[in-house]
């Protein structure tokens, strides 16, 4: 099936960003999700409260962190902590079940619509897009969804090279995302 699936250009890490109200938001939301992970038993936000697939292989956790080494220049690099050990080929096909502890943190995994999926180039590959205004699912100003421009992939097809996947359900209760590290051929 296929999903509206986003990307983000290839951001490293040094290159000048203007500083606005919306990272310091972001930046402050941050720290308060970080607090509340640390009070928890499972790491919230990094991928624990759902199970995931890519093209029907299995994503995994990250057991040795130098796979990752030549990833530090990238933004979100270090919120990698799963990967897909076989090289894919192809599209991007995802399915996200839930697990043990899915309805203790986030509930029911739900359908395509409560999915968001981002690609993240780690080389200079080109993808076709088109850019989109398209609505938050989970962030809402004086009661309305705030309303962004990305770039959604016009097909579902990558090019050779290593990305880093994003993937995040939103469920009746919370959210809960992974960034997977992946290579294609």
């Amino acid at each position: 099936m296929y999903k509206t699936i986003k990307y983000i250009t290839n951001l490293q890490k040094g290159k000048k960003m203007k500083k606005n109200i919306k990272y310091q938001i972001i930046y402050t939301l941050g720290i308060l999700f970080l607090l509340t992970a640390c009070a928890t038993k499972t790491p919230r936000y990094v991928g624990y409260y759902f199970d995931a697939t890519i093209n029907d292989k299995k994503i995994v956790k990250v057991e040795d962190r130098s796979v990752l080494k030549n990833l530090e220049r990238y933004y979100a690099a270090s919120d990698v902590h799963w990967m897909v050990k076989e090289k894919l080929s192809g599209g991007i096909d995802i399915t996200v079940n839930n697990n043990a502890i899915s309805s203790k943190f986030i509930g029911t995994v739900g359908d395509d619509e409560d999915l968001d999926i981002y690609v993240i180039p780690l080389g200079n590959q080109e993808l076709n897009s088109t850019k989109e205004i398209t609505q938050s699912k989970d962030v809402f100003v004086g009661g309305a969804p705030v309303t962004k421009t990305e770039n959604v992939m016009t097909d579902n097809t990558l090019p050779p090279g290593a990305y880093i996947i994003k993937i995040k359900t939103i469920g009746p209760k919370n959210w809960d995302r992974k960034y997977v590290y992946v290579e294609y051929e």
